[in-house]
């Protein structure tokens, strides 16, 4: 069970040590398994209330929401159910508010277009590093905009987008893509605050490090292929969206961080292995959690693998998330993947590992 308070407004020098109660709030959740998948829901408080001391000394209840209702936080509607309804229809309606001023306004040709670009188009703009929008969603969102201001400027609300987010040398509109603008912004922060050790680029390295144990292929995520990974990976993370994003743009990255490698000789990755004898998602996902639930890697982890059972004990000493629940068919599909990898009546590899490996000896 988790409790999230957040409050915002002046802090302790300016109440003299209490919280702005009108912009104070609480959420108390839990998670459940639904449908294969973690999904956040309202706890069960009982009578439990929060009460807080109000600037005039008086004791205030704190208004408490349910986990999928989003809530304002320095102009991004947050929730921690990862819900993004409200955050789209904000924006929507930021459009759409700025495309009939526009409409109703008399601004010359020239004005409308940079208007397009210096005022909507950056408002839009301001919250969507924390995003992970699709395509069709930034579409939306800035269609209103596009449609008020492109006819004002003398061009079609239709034109394609092509030619609309082109730059004005390559006889493009300039208007800015707020999808493309969203990928790279991410791809900025991420390089920067990694690279500078920011306490921020802690908190992203640890879910670098979080994603390279759930891919479970040796080096660094950014050298290994998304397509291949993308298909066993929970796909609801930031970062995630970040790598999908850098892989359909062609986009390469070199952040350096903690990686899985061999321990003996001609030792591979489990997940490297099985993605040749398998290609449903369903079927290298069942596989991927049996994996993390044992914490394991390598093929030299042998002491697992034909076990239908949790593994009680530990072949490393990472810090493995929790982030599956795994089923008896689970368990099953693991037993067959296995049965590839350990082939003939003597259940042996095809190739035999070779001497242990040492640290330096890694690559």
């Amino acid at each position: 069970m988790q409790t999230v308070i957040r409050e915002w407004g002046d802090l302790m020098e300016v109440t003299g040590g209490a919280l702005e109660t009108k912009k104070s709030y609480w959420y108390l959740m839990d998670y459940e398994r639904v449908h294969g998948k973690w999904k956040a829901v309202n706890a069960d408080a009982g009578d439990f209330e929060l009460i807080v001391r109000s600037v005039d000394n008086g004791d205030v209840v704190l208004t408490r929401l349910d986990c999928d209702e989003e809530s304002e936080m320095l102009g991004i509607w947050m929730a921690p159910s990862g819900e993004k309804k409200r955050m789209i229809a904000e924006m929507r309606n930021k459009a759409l508010h700025w495309g009939a001023r526009a409409h109703l306004g008399k601004a010359s040709a020239s004005d409308s277009l940079a208007a397009l670009y210096t005022t909507i188009s950056m408002q839009l703009k301001y919250p969507l590093v924390a995003l992970t929008l699709t395509e069709k969603e930034c579409t939306y969102i800035m269609a209103p905009a596009i449609r008020a201001a492109l006819p004002r400027a003398g061009f079609s609300g239709s034109m394609s987008c092509v030619f609309r987010h082109a730059p004005n040398q390559g006889f493009g509109l300039n208007v800015i893509d707020q999808y493309s603008t969203m990928g790279t912004t991410r791809t900025a922060l991420l390089v920067h605050h990694c690279w500078k050790k920011t306490p921020t680029g802690h908190l992203l390295h640890t879910c670098i490090e979080n994603q390279a144990l759930e891919m479970g292929l040796y080096g660094l995520i950014w050298h290994n292929s998304f397509p291949v990974y993308a298909k066993w990976c929970s796909d609801h993370s930031w970062l995630f969206h970040v790598c999908q994003f850098n892989n359909d743009h062609e986009i390469a990255i070199n952040i350096d961080n903690a990686t899985l490698k061999p321990k003996r000789l001609h030792d591979r990755a489990i997940m490297d292995v099985v993605q040749e004898f398998f290609d449903s998602k369903s079927e290298l996902r069942a596989i991927n959690r049996v994996r993390m639930l044992d914490g394991v890697v390598s093929l030299s982890e042998d002491n697992v693998f034909l076990s239908r059972a949790q593994f009680g004990g530990s072949s490393n000493d990472f810090l493995w998330p929790d982030k599956h629940h795994v089923s008896p068919t689970d368990h099953t599909t693991w037993s067959k993947a296995m049965e590839f990898i350990f082939v003939g009546t003597n259940q042996k590899l095809t190739t035999p590992l070779g001497p242990w490996l040492v640290d330096c000896d890694r690559q």
